[in-house]
């Protein structure tokens, strides 16, 4: 019987831990998305790994430094996030989370909109989540 509590219990403690990982990460992705579209490039840096690579719908990467630059200099200019989708698998310090989103972003003179199926890689270091890695794989709409 108290080995049965003791199971429980533990398996209730994993589970908390899981939800408050997923919980903090969900905070910090809607502080990512803000920080997108303020192009708030010191807020950026601060929640990108310095290895960020990020991996666009038509197949080439970015690092951090190369994404704050198309950010800064206003070629790539977020304006708003509507996520539609999203599942998270939280893996001790690590969190994939899974979203369809639809963006509206302007490109140059030309505003846009793209329905993507992304996965974000969210690792923990020195106290925080950070995300190491986003890949983005444009759907159709009616998907």
């Amino acid at each position: 019987m108290i080995r049965t509590l003791v199971l429980i219990a533990s398996g209730a403690l994993v589970l908390y831990a899981q939800d408050s990982r997923v919980d903090a990460v969900r905070g910090r992705q809607r502080e990512l998305e803000e920080a997108l579209v303020a192009a708030n490039i010191g807020k950026l840096d601060q929640m990108l790994t310095s290895d960020f690579i990020r991996t666009g719908i038509a197949g080439q990467d970015t690092d951090k430094a190369t994404y704050s630059k198309l950010i800064r200099s206003g070629q790539i200019k977020y304006l708003s996030f509507e996520d539609r989708e999203q599942k998270y698998r939280p893996y001790g310090g690590t969190v994939l989370e899974n979203k369809l989103s639809h963006i509206r972003y302007r490109m140059g003179d030309a505003d846009r909109e793209v329905d993507v199926k992304l996965l974000w890689v969210w690792v923990r270091h020195d106290g925080q989540w950070l995300l190491a890695a986003v890949q983005g794989t444009e759907v159709s709409a009616s998907h």
